[in-house]
C-alpha cells in the first residue's frame, strides 16, 4: 500500500511523523512525506493520506480511492488555558479539517478520552476520532551496551515548558552532574552541552545515560493526554525515566514499574537515588527492564498505526503491524 503523510514544518510533529512512515515502511509499506504537491499525489495514488491540521496540506479535489486521517487538537470538553496557552483546536483549523473531508480524526490522547477532550468531532460533525498518543519509533532506538551518563535529558526549553523545567529539573543540576541537550533558553544551565541537530534521533546521546527526567508540559500533568515522546524513546534505549505526575497513566503501564513524583523534592530524590546511589541500582535495572518490554509490546510506532489503522477499518495493515509487532518482541 502507499501512503502519503503531510511533511510537517518543523516541531515536534516531524519527529512523529516520521514515526509514522518508519512503521509503515516496517511492514511494507511505500510511505513518505508529502509536501502539498498535486502532480505527487497523483503520481502516488495514496491508499491512506495522514494529515495535520497544524501542518496544512489541502488535499486534490481528484483525491482518488484514499482513506483520510488528520490529526487535530482536543475539540470537546474545553481545556482552560495554562501560562497562557490554549491547547483545543481553534476554530480555522476546524473548518479546515471539515474542508478535507477525512475518514476520521486523531490526536495524543487515549481512545477513553474520544469522551471528553475530542467529542465533538464526533459529536457535531460525526466524524469518528480515534486515540493515537505518541510512541517511539522501534527503528530509530535502541539500547546501548555501556552507560557513560549518569543522567540525561534532551528537548527544548522556552516560556511554557519552563514552567515545569526551572521547578523540577534546574534544581537537580545544581546537585549532581545532568548531560542536557536542546535548543531554547539553556544558555547558563549546568549540564548544558549543546544543540542536537534535526537529523539527529539522539539515540546515542539517551542511550547513555542511566536514568532520563522526563517532565510533563502542564496541559499533560493536568489533563493526562499529550504525554511526551521522551518516556518512549528513554524506555527503547533503556534509560529509566522518570516522570512528575500523569492522570491515568495506568492506562499505559503497569505503575508497579512507573517512577512518578508528586512534587518537585520527591523529583530530586528519585532522580538522583537511581542515577547515583548504588543501593538501587539493582531495583534500576529491575524496572528499567520491564518498561522496555511493555514499551516495545505496547509503544512504539507499529502499535499506534496499527490502531489508527483499526479504526480505518484497513484490516489488512492491522494484520500486517500485529505480525511486525510480534516479530520484534
Amino acid at each position: 500500500m502507499k501512503i502519503l503523510v503531510a511533511k510537517p514544518n518543523g516541531g515536534a510533529y516531524l519527529y512523529i511523523s516520521r514515526g509514522f512512515i518508519n512503521a509503515f515502511k516496517s511492514i511494507g509499506c511505500d510511505a513518505k512525506f508529502w509536501d502539498g504537491d498535486e502532480k505527487t499525489w497523483i503520481d502516488t495514488k495514496p491508499d491512506l493520506y495522514i494529515g495535520c491540521s497544524g501542518h496544512r496540506k489541502v488535499i486534490p479535489k481528484n483525491r482518488g480511492n484514499v482513506k483520510v486521517a488528520i490529526h487535530v487538537n482536543p475539540y470537546g470538553t474545553k481545556l482552560e488555558p495554562l501560562h497562557g496557552i490554549d491547547v483545543n483546536e481553534p476554530q480555522d483549523a476546524i473548518k479546515w479539517t471539515l474542508l478535507q473531508t477525512p475518514n476520521a480524526v486523531f490526536g495524543y490522547g487515549h481512545q477513553s478520552d474520544a469522551l471528553t477532550y475530542w467529542s465533538n468531532w464526533q459529536k457535531n460533525h460525526n466524524i469518528k476520532f480515534i486515540g493515537v498518543p505518541t510512541a517511539a519509533d522501534h527503528t530509530l532506538y535502541w539500547p546501548s551496551d555501556t552507560k557513560t551518563n549518569n543522567i540525561v535529558y534532551l528537548g527544548g526549553r522556552w516560556p511554557y515548558k519552563a514552567n515545569k523545567i526551572d521547578k523540577w529539573l534546574l534544581p537537580i543540576t545544581k546537585i549532581t552532574n545532568v548531560k542536557i541537550m536542546g535548543w531554547g533558553g539553556w544558555q547558563g544551565v549546568n549540564g548544558y552541552v549543546g544543540v542536537i541537530p534535526d537529523s539527529d534521533s539522539g539515540r546515542e546521546f539517551l542511550a547513555s545515560g542511566k536514568v532520563g527526567p522526563c517532565m510533563c508540559e502542564p496541559h499533560t500533568t493536568k489533563f493526562g493526554i499529550d504525554i511526551p515522546e521522551r518516556f518512549f524513546k528513554l524506555a527503547l534505549c533503556k534509560t529509566l525515566p522518570i516522570v512528575d505526575y500523569i492522570p491515568n497513566f495506568n492506562r499505559y503501564y503497569d505503575q508497579k514499574c512507573v517512577l512518578m513524583a508528586q512534587n518537585p523534592s520527591e523529583y530530586l530524590d528519585l532522580v538522583t537515588n537511581y542515577a547515583n546511589n548504588a543501593d538501587f541500582n539493582k531495583n534500576r535495572i529491575e524496572l528499567t527492564e520491564e518498561i522496555y518490554k511493555q514499551t516495545k509490546l505496547n509503544h512504539t510506532y507499529l502499535n499506534r498505526m496499527k490502531d489508527l489503522c483499526a479504526g480505518l477499518n484497513i484490516d489488512e495493515l492491522v494484520s500486517k503491524f500485529n505480525n511486525k509487532i510480534k516479530e520484534i518482541n
